[in-house]
């Protein structure tokens, strides 16, 4: 257990004073003494804070798997400010062990510190969001040119070629005589039709392990080395692009593509807004009260979109966009 308490010192080394003499009398009846004795001793602390917000701060770092709030006033304000937990009980009746059992809020909860990047497990866990599109009436030859746009921009012949098929009218590339053998697909039936499987190279395999091992060992400069190795950085460039550089390298664009960059973008933001409002919190009554939920969002996000030899300015949009 890892106790935060604020306030006057003097009252706070009383406190947990008291908090360790309740806990030795519990271990003293508690059948299971030999095993959690030892777990408490060797991994319980206190933090004496001098103020409130120095407790909500100490305890969003630690971002507990569970996390009992006992406060005398101020309950709702520090709920507020408490951002990072997998599990928050309120009150001296909702002790964590309701909801391990019988409350309703599911028990498997982020541990390690890892409730500042994730939530517990809940049917949402279960669930897939499967995006569609339905073109319906043609009036969107503004977003098909925009498409034709950024495929031609991150060398997508093909993407672009089948975007300008659905221009008004369409776009068809010229005819070439062959001179390659014709293409022929193989024959299949519904019987040789088998469930997937992503199959990963030993070779493939090996080279990520040795590269995770790079970085795990040295951090940093081993992320360096291997960027410069790929040719994703040139040797003796900027390792971080501050946003004033970021800003200056957009403005340095043709009109026409930051055009096309920005309508994209608003496409993109409007679906993740709507993504973003279908997420509701919940509250349901129980026994001793209420247990719900709320959706909140992660304080840091990194973004993955591939650069250096093969830029893909799509995979920026739709990840840095939507976070």
């Amino acid at each position: 257990p890892i106790l935060v308490t604020f306030g006057d010192e003097t009252a706070c080394d009383s406190f947990v004073v008291a908090v360790e003499d309740q806990l030795e009398q519990q271990l003293r009846v508690l059948p299971t003494a030999d095993v959690a004795r030892p777990a408490v001793q060797n991994n319980g602390a206190v933090f004496i804070c001098a103020t409130e917000d120095e407790a909500i701060e100490v305890t969003n770092k630690w971002a507990p798997e569970h996390l009992e709030l006992l406060v005398e006033e101020n309950e709702a304000r520090m709920v507020g400010k408490l951002d990072h937990f997998g599990g928050l009980f309120i009150g001296t009746l909702c002790a964590e062990v309701l909801g391990d059992y019988a409350a309703g809020p599911n028990h498997t909860l982020p541990t390690g510190g890892t409730a500042r990047s994730t939530g517990g497990l809940s049917v949402l866990t279960f669930l897939r969001v499967r995006t569609w599109m339905d073109s319906g009436a043609r009036t969107g030859d503004t977003m098909v040119k925009d498409v034709v746009s950024l495929a031609e921009l991150e060398g997508l012949c093909g993407h672009a070629a089948s975007a300008r098929l659905r221009l008004d009218p369409p776009v068809c590339p010229a005819t070439k005589s062959a001179s390659a053998t014709p293409v022929k697909l193989k024959r299949c039936t519904a019987t040789d039709a088998k469930p997937r499987r992503c199959a990963v190279s030993d070779q493939a395999l090996a080279g990520a392990r040795a590269i995770l091992k790079e970085v795990d060992t040295e951090g940093e400069k081993a992320l360096l080395r291997i960027a410069q190795k790929f040719g994703d950085i040139k040797p003796g460039e900027p390792f971080v692009i501050e946003r004033d550089a970021m800003e200056a390298a957009f403005n340095s664009l043709e009109e026409t593509t930051k055009q096309v960059l920005t309508r994209a973008a608003e496409r993109v933001r409007k679906f993740a807004e709507a993504q973003k409002s279908s997420l509701k919190a919940v509250a349901v009554d129980i026994e001793v009260g209420e247990a719900g939920h709320d959706v909140s969002p992660v304080e840091k996000a990194g973004c993955y979109a591939p650069g250096g030899r093969y830029p893909l300015p799509s995979t920026v949009l739709m990840t840095a966009v939507p976070a």
